[in-house]
């Protein structure tokens, strides 16, 4: 597998790489024209920001036609680990999420909320 465009996550104003693809919903209007090709798999990339008081919103998905949203939507449907790469890169792996970076930050989130952030040493 082609090494895949990553969702992003927005943390304290830092674009971050998402190695975790949390559902976008795809039942919901709001995502439309989806688009899919070696680099993408899911056929769409999701950015998502944590705020307000440790909330998980989904800002955008960009697919075959992008779709911004006048409001972000509060993700309650998310019930898993967010888990993005952070540091330099130790070891480039043109598969999948393969590659390995300094550290992985995860955000546990629960129906939507930030329970707790934790990072895991690759070094």
């Amino acid at each position: 597998m082609t090494a895949q465009a990553p969702e992003i996550l927005i943390y304290n104003g830092r674009e971050m790489a998402m190695i975790t693809n949390p559902d976008v919903n795809p039942g919901c209007d709001y995502v439309s024209g989806f688009s899919m090709n070696t680099g993408n798999y899911r056929g769409y990339v999701g950015t998502w920001e944590i705020k307000d008081d440790k909330k998980l919103y989904l800002v955008n998905v960009r697919g075959g036609r992008t779709k911004n949203y006048p409001d972000p939507v509060f993700a309650d449907w998310v019930s898993q680990d967010l888990e993005v790469w952070s540091g330099n890169i130790l070891r480039y792996v043109h598969a999948g999420y393969g590659s390995m970076f300094e550290e992985n930050v995860i955000f546990n989130i629960e129906s939507g909320i930030l329970k707790d952030v934790r990072i895991e040493d690759k070094m």
